[in-house]
């Protein structure tokens, strides 16, 4: 058993132990509470400076506002570095050029639709009243009514440097938005739909639907106003008109294209002797443009006359 003098010196034991204990409590917050002190007052002079600043910053404001003067901006502009203010001028100096610069080619883009669709217009009405000229003449030319392109004897189409190619795996495979010689034997609608050829001479041999007696030949391109550059110097100028017979070739005419005149022209055989003679096969031969060094566009080609076989059996009707 435990005695009574034993338990005593426990207890006694007990309380020193915890006396020593409250002695480092109160030490321990002592101390924190002396460092805790500054921070505390730091803590509170800047939140009251803020404060205050604040304060100060809202009257100053309301008394800007309400004075309508603009003093106190007036003051603090002033005051600024100049360097500052320049930078700012200069600013202010480019988002004014920039948003006239914007507004012009806005203008600009806006004139140039409204010219592109007045040509386009234009063109329409060109298109009709030539259609109703040329409406009582077969052209036995045309791809629809049965004419071929046969050859471009040395002649080479000619392809814009600047266009894209179309590529199999990094490998040239083709040529969009060019033509070929067949377009100069079929309509067209509107400025680029034509078969252009390296240079200002070229040829163009072509089998006509039939036999016929030619009479007349015409020859298009777009007009001045149609061009986006105001030119047509793309354009044929002298051109030599061929027929086959017995495997050579012989002049039928030669002919110039005005530069100044109708889109479609239209040129009449002089030679009377020839004009009785049946051509299965004829030859467009460019001899020159109006000044393009590299290259020439032909828009269509269109030969008129009589079948040959109707004039057999004593018919001068033409053929529609």
């Amino acid at each position: 058993m435990v005695s009574f003098a034993d338990a005593l010196m426990f207890l006694e034991g007990l309380m020193i132990f915890d006396l020593w204990l409250l002695i480092k409590v109160r030490r321990f917050i002592k101390l924190t509470f002396q460092s805790i002190v500054p921070i505390f007052k730091v803590v509170f002079f800047m939140t009251a400076g803020a404060g205050f600043l604040l304060a100060h910053a809202l009257m100053q404001s309301r008394f800007d506002i309400n004075s309508n003067k603009g003093g106190y901006f007036q003051s603090k502009k002033t005051e600024l570095p100049s360097e500052y203010l320049e930078i700012c001028d200069s600013t202010e100096l480019n988002l004014d050029i920039m948003e006239k610069e914007l507004i012009k080619i806005k203008n600009e883009t806006l004139n140039l639709e409204r010219s592109l669709i007045k040509m386009n217009i234009q063109l329409r009405h060109l298109h009709d009243r030539l259609k109703i000229m040329d409406l009582n003449l077969a052209d036995f030319a045309s791809e629809a009514a049965g004419g071929l392109v046969i050859d471009t004897p040395e002649t080479s189409p000619y392809y814009n440097p600047n266009a894209p190619q179309i590529t199999f795996f990094g490998i040239p495979v083709g040529k969009p938005n060019h033509f070929s010689p067949r377009k100069v034997i079929q309509p067209w609608s509107q400025a680029g739909e034509c078969w252009a050829f390296q240079g200002s001479q070229g040829k163009v041999e072509i089998e006509l639907a039939y036999a016929i007696k030619i009479d007349r030949v015409s020859l298009e391109h777009i007009p001045i106003s149609a061009s986006l550059t105001g030119n047509i110097n793309s354009a044929p100028k002298m051109f030599n008109v061929l027929g086959k017979v017995q495997d050579k070739y012989v002049m039928i005419g030669t002919f110039m294209y005005k530069n100044n005149g109708l889109s479609s022209q239209m040129f009449q055989v002089k030679q009377s002797e020839l004009t009785k003679t049946p051509f299965k096969r004829v030859m467009l031969d460019i001899v020159s443009n109006w000044g393009n060094a590299e290259y020439t566009c032909i828009y269509r080609f269109k030969v008129h006359g009589i079948i040959y076989n109707i004039l057999d059996v004593g018919t001068n009707m033409k053929v529609q």
